[in-house]
């Protein structure tokens, strides 16, 4: 049987997909199964072990079921040219409810808030059976040149895809000062160039926070498993991190970290505000973010360490 997972993007929710796809793998070892992903997410998936082909949208072929984790009508639309048996979210479940009328079998209902669970769900409604362990079998590339810079620091992200999920600059610089304080280093990680102008201010404001280079996904991936902690908004390598079991200070602001917050070992942050969570992508003042408290942030990040090392 060819069995095609659809999940194009983003990076932080093609990994929250690796455990139904880890799931539905372990139970159809002798399948062949292919992942359609962006071509911006596709160095990820290459890490994914178990996936036997990596599909283009643009060439999507023919399969016979075709499991939609997105939600999108694009992604229906995907599934649809592609396979006569299509699984997906029910109405209640797509992010575009759209897409629902496109799947021949639905997820109508599950238990729990998690992402996660939810992809394990309609794993499950595939599958006929239950699929509740969550497992990320990734296979990363050394980099042993990373390791003076990463090796046993403290990973403080300022990037994000939604510009209000960013640790704001200010707070970056506070994170790192305390941190310093009590003798612990960290090297700032950034993705695109906007990012790496924060990420360069942030260092040059506070000489004890370390520069990271610019990296590859892989290379991301790699400096994040011999990390000691990420500190991050909602994005990628907070769940990165989350993936690998390095422990993680998640710090959410416009979105819920009961739907996509990480596993443990970690903590989250989230603010006594009315509006949150908001979904907005933007916003003016995003308070969530700029009155953040970086003593709860150092303090959980101590707390977390001392655990990881007792």
């Amino acid at each position: 049987m060819r069995i095609l997972i659809v999940k194009l993007s983003s990076l932080g929710d093609v990994i929250h997909t690796i455990p139904a796809f880890s799931c539905i793998r372990k139970n159809k070892k002798e399948d062949y199964i292919g992942w359609m992903v962006s071509n911006k997410a596709r160095e990820l998936v290459q890490m994914i072990e178990g996936v036997d082909e990596i599909v283009s949208p643009k060439k999507p072929g023919k399969w016979d079921i075709a499991i939609d984790f997105q939600g999108l009508v694009k992604t229906a639309f995907l599934s649809f040219f592609s396979s006569r048996i299509r699984y997906g979210f029910s109405k209640k479940f797509s992010r575009e409810s759209w897409a629902s009328l496109f799947y021949t079998h639905k997820l109508e209902d599950f238990k729990g808030t998690h992402v996660i669970k939810k992809n394990l769900a309609l794993s499950s409604l595939f599958l006929g059976t239950n699929c509740e362990e969550i497992k990320f079998p990734l296979k990363l590339k050394t980099f042993h040149e990373l390791e003076p810079l990463f090796k046993g620091k403290i990973i403080i992200n300022a990037g994000a895809s939604w510009r209000n999920k960013r640790i704001p600059l200010h707070k970056i610089i506070e994170i790192a000062e305390k941190l310093s304080s009590k003798g612990l280093s960290s090297v700032v990680l950034w993705g695109s160039e906007d990012e790496k102008k924060i990420a360069e201010k942030a260092a040059e404001q506070n000489k004890s926070l370390l520069l990271s280079p610019y990296l590859s996904l892989k290379q991301v991936m790699y400096a994040i498993s011999i990390s000691s902690m990420v500190i991050s908004g909602d994005s990628f390598p907070l769940h990165a991190a989350s993936a690998l079991g390095i422990p993680a200070i998640g710090v959410f602001g416009p979105t819920d970290p009961e739907r996509n917050g990480p596993l443990d070992p970690s903590r989250v942050i989230t603010p006594s505000l009315k509006c949150h969570p908001c979904w907005k992508r933007k916003c003016n003042e995003p308070l969530c973010m700029l009155n953040i408290n970086t003593d709860e942030i150092v303090e959980k990040a101590l707390e977390l360490l001392s655990m990881s090392t007792s």
